[in-house]
Protein backbone atom coordinates (compact mmCIF):
# COMPACT_ATOMS: atom_id res chain seq x y z
CA UNK A 1 0.00 0.00 0.00
CA UNK A 2 1.40 3.32 -0.94
CA UNK A 3 0.32 6.69 0.68
CA UNK A 4 1.49 9.65 -0.91
CA UNK A 5 4.41 8.05 -2.99
CA UNK A 6 5.37 6.11 0.25
CA UNK A 7 5.24 2.83 1.49
CA UNK A 8 3.82 1.88 4.88
CA UNK A 9 7.03 1.41 6.36
CA UNK A 10 8.97 4.22 5.14
CA UNK A 11 5.74 6.35 7.37
CA UNK A 12 6.39 3.71 9.95
CA UNK A 13 10.28 4.50 10.07
CA UNK A 14 9.55 8.51 9.62
CA UNK A 15 6.81 8.33 12.33
CA UNK A 16 9.94 6.71 14.50
CA UNK A 17 12.31 8.96 13.66
CA UNK A 18 10.00 11.93 14.29
CA UNK A 19 9.17 10.62 18.20
CA UNK A 20 12.74 9.63 18.64
CA UNK A 21 13.49 13.68 17.44
CA UNK A 22 10.66 15.13 19.78
CA UNK A 23 12.05 12.84 23.40
CA UNK A 24 16.49 13.53 22.02
CA UNK A 25 18.03 15.49 24.47
CA UNK A 26 19.83 18.29 23.07
CA UNK A 27 23.18 20.28 23.71
CA UNK A 28 21.76 23.22 26.05
CA UNK A 29 23.95 25.74 23.01
CA UNK A 30 20.67 26.69 20.90
CA UNK A 31 23.61 26.64 17.80
CA UNK A 32 24.69 23.40 18.78
CA UNK A 33 23.49 20.13 16.67
CA UNK A 34 25.01 17.70 19.36
CA UNK A 35 22.09 15.10 20.56
CA UNK A 36 23.04 12.78 24.11
CA UNK A 37 24.16 9.35 22.53
CA UNK A 38 23.22 5.97 23.68
CA UNK A 39 26.50 5.66 25.64
CA UNK A 40 26.85 9.05 27.15
CA UNK A 41 24.92 9.35 31.05
CA UNK A 42 22.84 12.19 31.92
CA UNK A 43 25.18 13.46 35.27
CA UNK A 44 25.73 16.25 36.89
CA UNK A 45 29.13 16.69 35.41
CA UNK A 46 27.63 17.00 31.92
CA UNK A 47 25.02 19.58 33.21
CA UNK A 48 25.47 23.33 33.15
CA UNK A 49 23.77 26.80 34.56
CA UNK A 50 22.79 28.52 30.80
CA UNK A 51 20.22 31.02 31.62
CA UNK A 52 19.62 30.26 35.04
CA UNK A 53 18.37 26.69 34.21
CA UNK A 54 20.38 23.49 34.14
CA UNK A 55 21.06 22.36 30.53
CA UNK A 56 23.07 19.17 29.00
CA UNK A 57 25.73 20.12 26.76
CA UNK A 58 27.66 17.57 24.84
CA UNK A 59 31.29 17.41 25.23
CA UNK A 60 32.63 20.77 22.96
CA UNK A 61 29.99 22.62 24.74
CA UNK A 62 30.73 21.27 28.09
CA UNK A 63 34.73 22.09 27.18
CA UNK A 64 33.56 25.77 26.38
CA UNK A 65 31.38 26.82 28.81
CA UNK A 66 34.44 25.64 31.60
CA UNK A 67 36.39 27.81 30.04
CA UNK A 68 34.66 30.44 30.20
CA UNK A 69 33.87 30.99 26.65
CA UNK A 70 30.10 32.40 26.71
CA UNK A 71 28.70 36.02 27.20
CA UNK A 72 28.90 36.88 30.28
CA UNK A 73 25.25 38.40 30.21
CA UNK A 74 23.56 36.07 28.11
CA UNK A 75 25.44 32.75 28.55
CA UNK A 76 25.73 31.85 24.89
CA UNK A 77 28.62 29.41 24.56
CA UNK A 78 31.37 30.28 22.03
CA UNK A 79 33.47 27.96 20.51
CA UNK A 80 37.00 29.41 19.47
CA UNK A 81 39.28 28.28 16.78
CA UNK A 82 36.62 25.98 15.00
CA UNK A 83 34.33 26.42 12.10
CA UNK A 84 31.12 24.53 13.30
CA UNK A 85 28.36 25.85 13.44
CA UNK A 86 27.67 25.73 17.11
CA UNK A 87 30.69 28.14 17.07
CA UNK A 88 28.94 30.89 15.61
CA UNK A 89 25.42 32.59 16.35
CA UNK A 90 25.29 35.13 13.84
CA UNK A 91 25.54 37.97 16.31
CA UNK A 92 28.54 40.51 16.79
CA UNK A 93 30.88 39.62 19.40
CA UNK A 94 32.99 42.17 21.72
CA UNK A 95 36.74 41.34 23.14
CA UNK A 96 37.65 42.07 26.88
CA UNK A 97 40.67 44.39 26.48
CA UNK A 98 42.37 42.52 29.34
CA UNK A 99 41.72 38.48 28.93
CA UNK A 100 40.61 38.36 25.58
CA UNK A 101 36.82 36.50 26.66
CA UNK A 102 34.17 37.63 24.30
CA UNK A 103 30.58 38.86 24.87
CA UNK A 104 27.87 40.09 22.96
CA UNK A 105 27.70 43.37 21.22
CA UNK A 106 23.74 43.87 22.08
CA UNK A 107 24.19 42.25 25.31
CA UNK A 108 27.01 44.99 26.31
CA UNK A 109 24.78 47.97 24.51
CA UNK A 110 21.63 46.79 26.68
CA UNK A 111 24.02 46.50 30.16
CA UNK A 112 25.92 50.14 29.63
CA UNK A 113 22.79 51.55 28.53
CA UNK A 114 24.53 52.45 24.99
CA UNK A 115 24.23 52.55 21.15
CA UNK A 116 25.70 50.32 18.83
CA UNK A 117 28.34 52.86 17.63
CA UNK A 118 29.56 53.61 21.44
CA UNK A 119 30.07 50.02 21.97
CA UNK A 120 32.47 49.37 18.84
CA UNK A 121 33.89 52.57 19.24
CA UNK A 122 37.83 52.20 19.95
CA UNK A 123 37.13 54.28 23.15
CA UNK A 124 34.88 51.78 24.44
CA UNK A 125 37.01 49.43 26.51
CA UNK A 126 35.10 46.38 27.62
CA UNK A 127 36.63 44.70 30.92
CA UNK A 128 35.18 41.55 31.63
CA UNK A 129 33.64 40.58 35.07
CA UNK A 130 36.72 38.39 35.78
CA UNK A 131 38.97 40.90 34.85
CA UNK A 132 37.20 43.48 36.61
CA UNK A 133 36.85 42.01 40.26
CA UNK A 134 40.98 41.34 39.44
CA UNK A 135 41.41 45.51 38.65
CA UNK A 136 39.25 46.13 42.21
CA UNK A 137 41.04 43.58 44.44
CA UNK A 138 44.45 44.99 43.14
CA UNK A 139 43.04 48.66 43.72
CA UNK A 140 42.52 47.77 47.54
CA UNK A 141 45.23 46.37 47.97
CA UNK A 142 47.53 49.50 46.85
CA UNK A 143 45.13 51.65 48.77
CA UNK A 144 45.23 49.91 51.95
CA UNK A 145 49.54 50.01 51.78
Amino acid sequence: MRVQGKTWIELIVRAIEEDLAKTAIKCGNKYCSQVKGEGEKMNSSNKRGIQKKKEWLCNACMGAYDRRQFCEFCSQIYLENTNEVSALDGKEWAQCEDCERWTHVDCLRKEYNKTRDEVVAASFKYICCVCNEKLNKKRKRRNSM
